[in-house]
């Protein structure tokens, strides 16, 4: 029998959103409003990309390698990020041709913020995405999309 992991991950992620942006319209005291940061649901991600990663040195290609975006397009939200002062590129001091991207001291404090407000409401939508579960059949689930992830990082 074959499957199909591709679809079926892709509806699930369709109806997840679809949900998730139901949620948060129904909910808005639950969820924090984007304009209060005037950022994109992207540009919130790349934020918190490069605050989760910024010891082990983030560049710009590793922003364009984790989205899956092209250099023009990282360029101009790094831009952006930066234009707001939320981020700052500095020279690498093993590199100048580099640039490391780090956030601001305003960057985290936003940054603090939006993540308690993106954990809340990430417990809240695997809470009803796992609803009827067994606990041994989601570790099942979980341990295979770790293996898939490997698979298609090698």
């Amino acid at each position: 029998m074959e499957h199909d992991f591709i679809g079926e991950f892709r509806e699930l992620m369709q109806l997840a959103h679809r949900y998730s942006m139901q949620f948060v319209t129904q909910h808005p005291s639950e969820v924090m409003p984007v304009e209060d940061f005037g950022l994109s649901h992207v540009q919130r991600h790349v934020l918190y990309y490069i605050y989760q990663h910024e010891d082990e040195h983030v560049y710009q290609k590793d922003i364009e390698k984790a989205f899956v975006i092209n250099r023009s397009t990282a360029s101009t939200m790094l831009k952006s990020l930066e234009k707001k002062q939320l981020i700052r590129r500095i020279p690498d001091p093993d590199d100048m041709r580099l640039k490391r991207i780090v956030t601001t001291q305003t960057g985290r404090k936003d940054l603090e913020v939006m993540y308690q407000h993106m954990k809340a409401f990430r417990r809240k939508m695997n809470d009803i995405l796992c609803a009827h579960i067994d606990e041994e059949d989601l570790q099942v689930f979980y341990d295979v999309l770790i293996q898939m992830k490997r698979n298609v990082q090698s």
